[in-house]
């Protein structure tokens, strides 16, 4: 009788449990990007009434007697797919259209790519770092396009692309982690080439600019992609006559390069938006504002090889990610029919085992006035 309240037991600690998870994804039902959780059961260690003979020359075999122990949570997964889109009409706002997630950096990050302080891609170093190159498969080819990070920068990962711009200028999320991504090199404003650099001056407030890369689609832009960097979107522009042109508009294409508009109508590319994907994205450790960091059953990050790629050591493995969509958010993939119909099903369940102890209960009550 006792076993068969320890069932109950379990049987309800495991419906609580699975409760605490449906709460939690009808919670963040309006939550961007949220990924809702699932709960799967395995049953417990089963006790041996009566083993199992094996058929003899006089008689059949016997299949062994057993009573279970009760059931516990097996495993809470997360649902990585896609939730809808929502439109924002905001340019900074961005949906991943597929696979990848947003890499955001906090630490002494720096638009430096020859600092000690850059995150190289599949540079090959080891010293002070705290992650090394990973591999993937996309498309029949062998794709090794891993990130390297100096000490005391870490990196986490989202699915979250509402951003914002600092003082700055520099992109980052609500908690003011940067985005990271690619700078880019192409065409200057006479048509002579150029590499894209960034300035801050010293002014209050602080004016960002950064030199001119024709964006407009005459010129080839080409992104570094051996070196991540923290996105800047500036104040003004610098076209390689000398003269400082200033933003007045800017938008983030599906390739996730970030172009911008400038007083006298010319388009400047700025950066390229990088992505991350992982072997097993499920095995993501969720670390709140909706964000993600690698875990040991994860793997390392792979990232995109950018837009017009000139790496000898890697080979573009760009068709493997998701395109960019601007002035869209992604929604949370809760459904909420799904999660009241197993809330249902989970409240019962906890009822079901709490009668089992009540009726353990009574039985046990019974043999005691027995002997009265």
């Amino acid at each position: 009788m006792l076993e068969s309240m320890y069932s109950g037991i379990s049987g309800m600690s495991a419906s609580n449990q699975e409760l605490n998870v449906i709460g939690n994804n009808i919670a963040n039902s309006q939550t961007t990007a949220f990924k809702a959780s699932n709960v799967t059961f395995a049953d417990m260690f089963s006790q041996t009434v009566q083993q199992s003979t094996a058929p003899t020359a006089t008689s059949g075999g016997i299949n062994s007697s057993e009573v279970g122990t009760g059931t516990k949570v097996e495993e809470i997964t997360k649902n990585m797919t896609n939730g809808s889109t929502m439109t924002t009409n905001n340019p900074l706002d961005n949906f991943i259209n597929g696979n990848g997630f947003f890499i955001l950096g906090t630490g002494p990050v720096t638009d430096d790519n020859t600092s000690a302080n850059a995150i190289s891609v599949d540079s090959g170093s080891t010293s002070g770092t705290t992650a090394t190159s990973a591999t993937s498969t996309a498309s029949g080819t062998t794709i090794t396009h891993g990130v390297t990070t100096p000490a005391g920068v870490a990196l986490n990962f989202s699915r979250d692309g509402a951003f914002s711009l600092d003082a700055d200028g520099n992109l980052v999320n609500a908690t003011g982690d940067r985005v990271m991504g690619y700078s880019v090199s192409g065409s200057g404003s006479d048509g002579t080439a150029v590499t894209n650099s960034i300035t801050t001056s010293t002014a209050t407030p602080p004016v960002t600019t950064v030199s001119f890369v024709d964006g407009s689609g005459n010129g080839t832009v080409v992104a570094n992609d051996k070196v991540l960097v923290p996105l800047v979107i500036p104040s003004t522009v610098t076209e390689t006559d000398g003269t400082v042109e200033k933003v007045s508009s800017y938008s983030i294409g599906q390739n996730g390069v970030i172009t911008a508009t400038l007083a006298d109508n010319k388009v400047a590319a700025i950066g390229q938006i990088a992505l991350a994907s992982f072997n097993n994205e499920e095995g993501l450790d969720d670390i709140g504002n909706n964000m993600y960091s690698t875990s040991s059953n994860s793997g390392d990050a792979i990232l995109n090889t950018g837009v017009n790629s000139t790496s000898t050591n890697v080979n573009s493995n760009g068709d493997a990610y998701g395109s960019i969509e601007s002035n869209t958010l992604e929604a949370s993939n809760v459904d909420l029919a799904t999660e009241f119909s197993n809330m249902i099903e989970a409240s019962r369940s906890f009822e079901a085992n709490g009668k089992i102890i009540s009726t353990g209960d009574e039985i046990l009550q019974a043999i005691i006035n027995l002997k009265q």
